[in-house]
């Protein structure tokens, strides 16, 4: 698997909030065996009722 060295998310990208983004971010960064949820609808429960790293 290839790793980027960098990512760049810009808000109005993502037409989201800019906190919630960075709050996954932070929360998938810091809970790698997390990351298959990015696969699914898991993700997005998570995101929508917050079940997010601490902010």
């Amino acid at each position: 698997m290839r790793l980027i060295p960098f990512l760049a998310v810009r808000g109005p990208w993502l037409d989201s909030d800019v906190t919630v983004v960075h709050r996954a971010l932070r929360h998938y960064h810091a809970n790698p065996a997390h990351r298959v949820e990015l696969t699914g609808e898991a993700a997005v429960d998570r995101v929508t009722h917050d079940r997010l790293f601490p902010a």
